[in-house]
């Protein structure tokens, strides 16, 4: 295997805690404080790449041969979907009555259609190839 100075940018097994944040900007918590944080891992993961190609290629077989447009809600699942695959886990989420949600790709599928501005900083998150570089 070639090693090279590049290999401290190898992002493709690393993953990063991003915490979520409320339109001011202040991190959302609800018990004791502590903050909801998803763990993300890269768009460079193999396990990822496997899960994005197998997705998209399953969305184009659902079109049997006809041009792959997508709908702006095909693109919007799919958006989603993705978001989901890229998330390994998360703490801090509690429903209203102070019950902790566990991670499951349905529920992180459910929490991003819910609320976007979660999603959003999902992908943005995640866009960022620094946030994922571990600094020496």
């Amino acid at each position: 295997m070639l090693n090279t100075i590049l290999d401290k940018y190898d992002i493709s097994c690393a993953t990063m805690w991003l915490t979520i944040v409320d339109p001011d900007n202040e991190p959302i918590s609800s018990k004791d404080e502590e903050p909801f944080q998803i763990e993300l891992m890269s768009k460079e993961n193999p396990e990822y790449r496997r899960e994005m190609h197998a997705l998209i290629e399953k969305a184009q077989k659902s079109k049997k041969g006809k041009k792959v447009d997508f709908s702006l809600a095909e693109a919007e699942d799919l958006n989603i979907k993705l978001a989901a695959k890229l998330s390994r886990s998360w703490r801090g989420l509690y429903t209203t009555d102070g019950i902790e949600i566990p991670y499951s790709f349905q529920n992180a599928c459910d929490l991003y259609r819910k609320y976007p501005f979660v999603l959003d900083q999902v992908n943005e998150a995640a866009d960022v190839r620094a946030n994922f570089i571990k600094s020496e």
